[in-house]
């Protein structure tokens, strides 16, 4: 049961990371179309 719990956590832990990269990647990529069509 405890290795369900741990696994469901990281998996949790994966899914945030990824999310949060995405998300920095969209606004990095939003930034820059913005500086280079003003």
């Amino acid at each position: 049961m405890t290795g369900l719990i741990k696994s469901f956590g990281e998996a949790i832990e994966e899914y945030s990371s990824y999310r949060l990269i995405a998300t920095l990647e969209t606004l990095i990529g939003t930034s820059l179309e913005n500086f280079c069509n003003p």
